[in-house]
């Protein structure tokens, strides 16, 4: 049986920008790394400063601890963020996740690693361990999710457009939140093409604000509609060899 651990990290950005941990992050925000040293598992691979937690020691506690020992810092209120479970050969690693904006102190490379501050949308480029990739690829992921569960009049085709354009831009429109929404769009009826041009267009005019369409449907229904992902049901999840 494969040995299992709980390691925590912290995704660390300067104390001299404000940040909302809640937030997404800023592509340029610089985010700091840490090369783990030679004789270690996966050396030579940039992380995610921490470590592993402790028998009897809590999550905040370990990591406020691994960040002293490792950086040199005293973390002040690390927040919760994501987490996630990861099968190496060896061991299973439970990584969890948190945000640090508040600290006191200056980082460094205490055990003689090196450490380097990233543009967040660099980080992508360096080499990381499995567990800390696949977390990169929910960070382009908006925090916030909006899922339309009213389904489309397709016979008075404007009505059934504009109940849902107007649920959608009022709830992910500029004056509700700073933030890009991922937003769920509903199946509609192609064989209509003057209600697919219009939901083209609306779907449009929502990745124009700034925001990320999923369409519930096909594939090659969304690609049609230009959205940028799409929200499989099970059945036909089931059907699909790649």
């Amino acid at each position: 049986m494969r040995e299992r651990v709980v390691v925590v990290a912290a995704v660390i950005t300067p104390v001299e920008f404000a940040a909302d941990s809640s937030a997404p992050i800023s592509k340029n925000m610089p985010v700091l790394l840490s090369q783990r040293l030679e004789g270690k598992h996966l050396a030579g691979y940039w992380e995610f400063p921490g470590g592993q937690v402790e028998v009897g020691e809590s999550e905040q506690a370990a990591l406020c601890r691994e960040l002293q020992e490792e950086l040199g810092i005293r973390v002040h209120s690390p927040s919760p963020w994501c987490s996630l479970t990861h099968h190496y050969s060896e061991k299973t690693v439970i990584l969890k996740l948190y945000r640090v904006s508040g600290y006191s102190g200056v980082p460094m490379g205490v055990e003689g690693q090196a450490i380097d501050w990233v543009p967040w949308k660099e980080v992508g480029g360096r080499k990381m361990p499995p567990a800390d990739a696949v977390l990169l690829k929910l960070f382009g992921v908006s925090p916030y999710y909006l899922c339309s569960i009213e389904p489309l009049d397709h016979h008075v085709a404007p009505i059934g457009l504009d109940i849902v354009g107007r649920r959608m831009v009022s709830v992910a429109g500029e004056k509700s939140t700073r933030w890009p929404w991922l937003i769920q769009y509903p199946a509609i009826d192609f064989v209509n093409h003057t209600l697919v041009d219009r939901h083209r267009s609306q779907i449009r005019h929502l990745q124009s604000m700034g925001h990320a369409c999923l369409y519930q449907g096909l594939p090659s229904e969304a690609s049609a509609l230009g959205t940028q992902g799409v929200h499989l049901c099970a059945e036909s999840l089931l059907t699909l060899h790649e």
